[in-house]
C-alpha cells in the first residue's frame, strides 16, 4: 500500500503540478495552448522551448514552425531566431537569401543580434548584396 502511494505522488509530480487536491495541466501544455490560439509570445516561449530543448525534446523543425508563426506579428527575437534557424539549415534547407531577408525584417522590428548578422552578411555577401557601407 506504502510503495502504491509513493509511486502515484513520483508520477503525479513528474507529469503534472498537483495542486488542491486536483490535477493541473503541464505550464508547457498551457503555454503552447495560447501559442496555438495566435499569442505572439506565447509562440515566441515554445519555438525557445523546442528550439533550446528546454522542457520538451529539442525539434528544429517545431521551432522553425512556431517561429514563423511570431514572426508573422514582427517579434524581434521570432525574426532573429528564423534567420538563424534559415541560415544554418536546421529544420529545413540552408537559404541565405531567406536569412538576410529575415535579418533586416528583424532589424526594423527592433533586434540588435538581426542587426549583427546583417552586417556580417552585407560584410561577407551572403544572402544580400555586399556592402561594406551597410
Amino acid at each position: 500500500m506504502k510503495r502504491n502511494h509513493v509511486v502515484g505522488l513520483a508520477l503525479c509530480l513528474s507529469l503534472v503540478a498537483c495542486g488542491e487536491g486536483r490535477l493541473r495541466e503541464h505550464p508547457f501544455l498551457a503555454l503552447e495552448k495560447a501559442a496555438s490560439e495566435g499569442d505572439g509570445e506565447s509562440q515566441e516561449k515554445v519555438g525557445l522551448s523546442y528550439l533550446e530543448g528546454q522542457g520538451v525534446s529539442q525539434s528544429f523543425t517545431n521551432a522553425k514552425k512556431w517561429f514563423e508563426a511570431c514572426a508573422e506579428s514582427r517579434r524581434p527575437r521570432c525574426l532573429y531566431e528564423l534567420g538563424r534557424l534559415h541560415e544554418e539549415g536546421r529544420g529545413g534547407p540552408i537559404s541565405q537569401t531567406k536569412a538576410g531577408q529575415l535579418y533586416k525584417e528583424g532589424v526594423l522590428a527592433g533586434s540588435p543580434r538581426a542587426m549583427y548578422r546583417l552586417g556580417q552578411f552585407h560584410r561577407l555577401g551572403d544572402g544580400v548584396p555586399k556592402d561594406l557601407a551597410r
